[in-house]
């Protein structure tokens, strides 16, 4: 029989980290390290995650999914939302999908409680998942955030087009770029135009690869204020940006169309109205750009 816990980051044992290590392994093909563990889910604003670990009879860990707490503003007040990250169950027939579904919603009880408020809960599932997520959790399809490779970040950025702010827009409250270091990345920067940042980093791997979250800007941002100045010439450097379906292609970009992340929304306490908000996710909603 399998059993079922629920421990904050800074709970995690050495052993409950390496557990962790091994089946995120098994589950996706990647070698992390204890600082990278610690470091992905120590950066939210609360200096922790909550994580739900599955263990067998013989104490080993079976699979595993993380919510990382987000604070968001909607109607001029402060809502939470829990990002469902990293669900490793890479060991058929050891976890039943149902007892997967009912943690889901008894961790989210337990955050719902710990902030003394209703949170609602969302997402970017894989081609793996995704139809089981949708088909257990019943979530909202909201949009889906497409890479593409643009020639000159720069024309994008200029010929955007931009709505204004509306109180019903939900809209992530705290940039946490500059705290989290997110796997192979540095040299990140922030254009602090106001409100509306425009966030610009780089992923380390075999060649660097600037990333440029576009899709969250809301006004038209002031580039040319003094303060930019020394850092527009990054926006003259090809680089990978953001569209969605609702956005047109432009002639100087190109979609990576095998690497689209899907966003569904989880809002079981009605916090928000869904048929009536705006949401524009965008990279920094998600763990990993």
């Amino acid at each position: 029989k399998v059993k079922m816990i629920i421990l904050k980051t800074n709970e995690l044992s050495t052993k409950h980290i390496n557990q962790i290590r091994k089946l995120f392994f098994d589950s996706f093909g990647k070698k992390l390290t204890e600082k990278d563990i610690l470091s992905k889910y120590l950066s939210s604003y609360l200096g922790f995650s909550f994580h739900c670990l599955f263990f067998d009879k013989n104490q080993n860990l079976v699979g595993s999914f993380v919510f990382i707490p987000k604070v968001f503003t909607y109607l001029n007040q402060e809502i939470i939302g829990l990002l469902l990250v990293d669900t490793s169950f890479p060991y058929l027939g050891k976890v039943n999908p149902f007892s997967i579904k009912q943690a889901v919603f008894e961790l989210l009880e337990y955050c719902n409680k710990f902030f003394v408020q209703d949170c609602f809960l969302y997402g970017f599932p894989n081609q793996n998942i995704e139809k089981l997520w949708n088909s257990l959790l019943k979530w909202k399809y909201v949009d889906t955030i497409i890479p593409v490779f643009d020639i000159c970040p720069f024309l994008t950025i200029i010929f955007q087009e931009y709505k204004f702010l509306n109180e019903k827009k939900l809209m992530l409250k705290f940039n946490l770029l500059d705290h989290n270091p997110r796997f192979f990345s540095f040299g990140k920067t922030v254009f602090n135009i106001e409100s509306n940042p425009l966030n610009i980093w780089l992923i380390n791997k075999i060649l660097p690869v600037q990333i440029i979250d576009n899709l969250y800007i809301f006004l038209r941002p002031k580039l040319f204020k003094r303060e930019n100045l020394v850092k527009l010439w990054r926006l003259f450097i090809p680089s990978i940006l953001g569209t969605n379906n609702v956005r047109k292609v432009k002639k100087w970009q190109f979609l990576f169309k095998n690497k689209s992340f899907p966003m569904y929304i989880l809002d079981k306490n009605n916090i928000f109205e869904f048929e009536t908000s705006i949401l524009n996710p965008s990279f920094i909603w998600n763990d990993v750009p």
